[in-house]
């Protein structure tokens, strides 16, 4: 009896494997199928970042994880190190980057809160100030 439990525990285990396998493949298909600048642009405003700036920076973060053509769903909650690969010490220069495409300045050495999510990004390009000598880019949509 007690093989017959093992031979079952076994058959239980490589079920549960598979179904986590196929939830996170199904996952990943639906991520790079739906991007949903609304959602984006909706939790941003909420948070006051303007919508142009918002918008910039959801192409750019899109434009960076897109693969083949296929285009990634950037989200306003995906963590920026977990999804993005931009750590703690990029920070300061991702958001000089996207300022700069915005036509904004970064301030060096400027304090600024954590950034940890795709919405928190957006919000502290917005608060870089504009650069009159800067010419904005414009981030391929």
């Amino acid at each position: 009896m007690t093989e017959g439990w093992r031979d079952l525990a076994q058959v239980a285990g490589g079920v549960l494997v598979l179904g986590l396998l196929l939830r996170g493949l199904a996952r990943r298909r639906r991520r790079t199928r739906r991007p949903d600048l609304a959602a984006f642009l909706r939790r941003c405003e909420a948070q006051g970042t303007p919508p142009d700036v918002a918008t910039q920076v959801f192409h750019a973060l899109q434009e960076w994880r897109s693969d083949e053509g296929a285009r990634f769903a950037v989200r306003a909650d995906d963590r920026l190190e977990r999804v993005y690969g931009i750590g703690a010490d990029e920070i300061d220069a991702t958001v000089a980057l996207l300022a700069r495409r915005l036509g904004r300045r970064a301030e060096p050495g400027r304090k600024r809160p954590a950034l940890a999510t795709a919405a928190d990004l957006a919000h502290a390009v917005a608060s870089c100030l504009p650069d009159p000598a800067a010419r904005p880019e414009e981030v391929d949509a």
